[in-house]
């Protein structure tokens, strides 16, 4: 993340077209499409403007609140993992129907305030010219914590600024210039320690990972080593599960870290039929599409479940596995993990 010399990369004045703010654009012959938008979370790439500014104009002002939202937290979970994210066509309306679908979810509203902060770490740890060294909260600085820490106002930005200076992870400097009253925070202790830890998360090497999104049940569990797991390693892989916190199936900061860098995602949508709420399991194959993650749907083959998820071979995804026994579930993922490793496109059918 190179958020400390923004300036310098990206000088010449631009108006940001999600919020109307002030950006930099980046040089006229490398990067005429790159902007910087403090307000947006950072740079991203404008690869079709038209896209872009339709949609934004398509929305009710409520609807244009949350899209714009969700698009300051797709370049703020690029920026935190080192990349740029780029708004084609088709992302921009992935992203749309993610804010129409799920509000919550793709604005950013469904974090904690655990992880609002540790956004807010990550954040001002890039922007500092030395490690401990203080950081000047301005105007552009203002902005960048409102999109990383996915808050809606300056009230809701301080308080979790407080919160964390509370926990000794930050320290809030206020001085007096010129200008006027002038604050500055450091990161420092507790919150360096934090910051190395997420970086051991966001960074580490996870392309040899395919991660298995669940429901979470009792059967879950086996599911997972007796069919999950020995597919995936019989590929050369190693199977993980989503992590999911005390948030029932609503995804969180972590989990869309993992499906990011992983190198697939399976969508086991198998569940009690009298209890099922697929929203966070669609979420997050939507959020893996995305990002360019191939997803592989599976899902036990019963009437019952199928009626509850409004599923069938004709409407099922396409590449969507049912399965009758746990042995029919391995050998199924076990062809098409081979599949896709392969550069091939597994088939619901038989050919």
């Amino acid at each position: 993340m190179q958020l400390a010399n923004w300036k310098h990369l990206f000088p010449r004045d631009a108006a940001c077209p999600i919020w109307g703010t002030r950006a930099g654009r980046g040089d006229a012959a490398a990067a005429p499409h790159t902007l910087f938008s403090p307000r947006a979370g950072g740079a991203f790439v404008v690869a079709d403007a038209d896209a872009l500014r339709g949609a934004l104009q398509e929305q009710t002002p409520a609807q244009k609140m949350n899209l714009r939202r969700a698009l300051s937290n797709w370049v703020t979970e690029n920026q935190m993992r080192g990349g740029t994210a780029e708004f084609s066509a088709e992302t921009v309306s992935q992203i749309r129907n993610l804010a129409a679908a799920d509000p919550r979810r793709a604005t950013g509203d469904a974090l904690s305030v655990r992880e609002r902060g540790d956004r807010l770490l990550l954040l001002l740890d890039a922007l500092a010219a030395d490690l401990s060294q203080p950081v000047h909260i301005d105007e552009d600085c203002r902005n960048l914590a409102l999109a990383w820490s996915a808050t809606k106002n300056r009230k809701a930005l301080w308080f979790i600024l407080r919160d964390l200076e509370r926990q000794s992870c930050i320290d809030l400097e206020s001085r007096v210039s010129a200008e006027g009253p002038q604050q500055f925070a450091t990161v420092q202790g507790e919150g360096l320690k934090r910051v190395e830890s997420m970086r051991q998360v966001l960074h580490a090497p996870a392309a040899e990972v395919v991660f298995a999104a669940m429901w979470g049940g009792a059967g879950s569990a086996a599911l997972f080593e007796e069919a999950i797991a020995p597919a995936v390693s019989a590929n050369g892989l190693r199977a993980a599960r989503l992590p999911r916190e005390t948030l029932g199936n609503r995804p969180v900061g972590e989990s869309l870290a993992a499906i990011r860098g992983s190198r697939m995602v399976i969508v086991e949508m198998t569940g009690d039929p009298g209890e099922m709420a697929p929203g966070g399991l669609w979420f997050e194959a939507g959020f893996a599409a995305g990002c360019g993650v191939p997803v592989l749907w599976t899902c036990r083959d019963d009437e019952a479940l199928r009626s509850a998820l409004s599923l069938d071979l004709e409407s099922a995804p396409s590449g969507f596995l049912f399965w009758k026994t746990t042995e029919e579930l391995r050998d199924g993922l076990t062809e098409r993990i081979g599949a896709l490793l392969a550069n091939k496109s597994p088939m619901t059918e038989e050919e």
